[in-house]
């Protein structure tokens, strides 16, 4: 067979991928594949060979279950010599899906020079993580959830900067286990001493993200305000603030959760007030597992998260009322006891 016509057969392949039983393994090629400074055509011929083997060549790029450190090590080195080869023979344009996949794994697995933490669901420490895996009782998805941490928004790859179009982002999560989060944001040395602050809690959050998108990387049908709401919920959600002097004045710079995401993680609170722990649990463990949310809008006699969410905002109406009141008898307390203090003190004393 001529070159030109072995090219064609395996770009051929290469484009129906997704329909390719899964043949040559990758751990067949991969040992040879810890140098890609040299691309012969038959070297090339055996790579692209072995990566349209692969069942969903895209969701080993998305979700590629990686146990050891010397496992992601291989994939790099693999992943390296396709894109060389892709490359070389000139069939970015003609592939583009599949070529920005890869060069976007390279770059997100730790191919960059970048600090990229290997986070094991399986045994995290990470709040959120421990919560969904023992109080939730969600079994974590095997292999290493990957955390990239960039200097600052113009450290950003081109390749994942459009995910932070949002100024306000400071961290996201990419299909399926691929977390970016900024170490530094802002203008001002204030405003990135306050997003440091801030940075393990929006870590603990994209962590909810990858957990459930790992699980389930294909056909995610849990709505935003599911998702989002226990990421906020699980992670903590709380506001962070810093305090300096300015011209004489005191400052205090704060970062607080959107008001979109407010109005989430309240109707979480609501579920677990409503619900008891031990139900909640059990309904968000469901609803992830079963990748539907009907059995909470069962349990709540709601029909439409606008109709939960009205429900949620009453209960904390209530619930904040009920704060003021037992706020008002505690200082009403204080202020009596204070004043028993003294009629006390000038009985015994005098003036």
């Amino acid at each position: 067979m001529s070159l030109v016509r072995k090219l064609t057969v395996f770009l051929a392949a290469l484009a129906l991928a997704f329909t390719v039983e899964k043949g040559v393994a990758y751990s067949q090629v991969i040992t040879a594949s810890a140098s890609p400074s040299s691309q012969s055509t038959d070297r090339c011929l055996e790579i692209i060979e072995a990566f349209v083997a692969v069942e969903d060549p895209l969701e080993d790029l998305q979700n590629p279950v990686l146990r050891t450190k010397g496992e992601v090590k291989d994939w790099i080195n693999f992943y390296s010599e396709v894109l060389a080869c892709l490359d070389e023979w000139g069939t970015q344009g003609e592939y583009s899906t599949l070529t920005f996949a890869v060069e976007q794994f390279l770059v997100l697995i730790g191919g960059n020079d970048h600090e990229v933490d290997l986070v094991d669901l399986e045994t995290s420490d990470d709040r959120a993580v421990v919560k969904l895996r023992e109080e939730v009782g969600l079994p974590p998805p095997e292999g290493y959830v990957y955390v990239n941490h960039f200097p600052s928004l113009l450290d950003t790859p081109p390749i994942v900067l459009e995910s932070f179009l949002d100024f306000h982002t400071l961290g996201v999560t990419l299909p399926c286990r691929f977390i970016v989060v900024l170490d530094e944001h802002g203008f001002t040395d204030k405003e990135k001493k306050l997003s440091k602050k801030t940075l393990p809690e929006t870590i603990s959050h994209e962590l909810v993200h990858a957990y459930f998108q790992a699980m389930r990387c294909e056909g995610d049908e849990l709505p935003k305000w599911f998702r989002e709401g226990a990421a906020v919920y699980f992670s903590g959600g709380k506001e962070h603030s810093i305090t300096y002097s300015e011209g004489g004045r005191e400052v205090i710079l704060v970062a607080s959760t959107p008001e979109e995401y407010q109005e989430y993680q309240t109707v979480f609170r609501y579920l677990r007030s409503e619900l008891g722990e031990e139900d909640f649990n059990a309904t968000i463990r469901g609803a992830v597992e079963g990748n539907s949310i009907e059995e909470i809008f069962q349990k709540t006699d709601t029909d439409s998260f606008e109709e939960l969410s009205k429900e949620a905002q009453d209960w904390k109406k209530a619930e904040d009322r009920q704060k003021k009141l037992r706020n008002a008898a505690i200082a009403l307390a204080v202020f009596f006891g204070l004043g028993v203090l003294a009629v006390l003190k000038q009985a015994i004393f005098g003036d």
